[in-house]
C-alpha cells in the first residue's frame, strides 16, 4: 500500500475518522536498506545530510558528535523526510498487532515481568536506577 499523506498528532476526533476510512497507524517501525534511507534523506533535507556526510566515511569522536548535534536545528524526522519523500514509501497493514511504549525502564521491566523474563540485569538496573520492584522479581 503506498503512502498519500502523513497526519502528524492528529486530534482524537481526526485519528477515528482516519481509521474508519482505513488508513493505517504509523508504529514507526522502519525496513529497508540503509541507502535507500540515506537517500530519502538527501533528497528531503540535503542540507541535514551534509552536516553527517563526513561521519559515513570514518570515525567522529564523542566530543565532535556532540558539537556536530549542538550546532544543527532541531527536525522532526516525519515531517522533514517521511512527508516530503512519501511517493517512495510503501506500508504493510499488520492487522492488530498491539503496541507497547518501551521507552521507559519502568515500562520495559513491567512487560518483561508479565512476560515471565528475567535479564541478568534486572537487579543491577533497579538498584541504580531506581525503579520500583515488580512484584515476582
Amino acid at each position: 500500500m503506498s503512502v498519500e499523506r502523513f497526519w502528524e498528532k492528529p486530534s482524537l476526533e481526526v485519528a477515528h475518522n482516519l481509521v474508519r476510512r482505513g488508513c493505517v497507524w504509523n508504529t514507526f517501525v522502519m525496513v529497508g536498506h540503509l541507502r535507500a534511507f540515506l537517500g530519502l534523506i538527501q533528497e528531503t533535507a540535503p542540507e541535514l545530510y551534509c552536516v553527517f556526510e563526513p561521519m559515513m566515511y570514518g570515525e567522529i569522536a564523542d566530543e565532535a558528535l556532540e558539537s556536530l548535534y549542538d550546532s544543527i536545528a532541531s527536525a522532526d524526522f516525519s515531517k522533514v523526510v517521511l512527508s516530503a519523500g512519501n511517493p517512495r514509501l510503501t506500508v504493510l497493514n499488520l492487522g492488530d498487532v498491539g503496541w507497547s511504549d518501551l521507552g521507559d525502564p519502568q515500562r520495559l521491566i513491567d512487560t518483561l515481568s508479565t512476560h515471565g523474563i528475567r535479564n541478568p540485569w534486572w537487579q543491577l538496573w533497579v538498584r541504580e536506577m531506581g525503579i520500583a520492584a515488580v512484584s515476582g522479581q
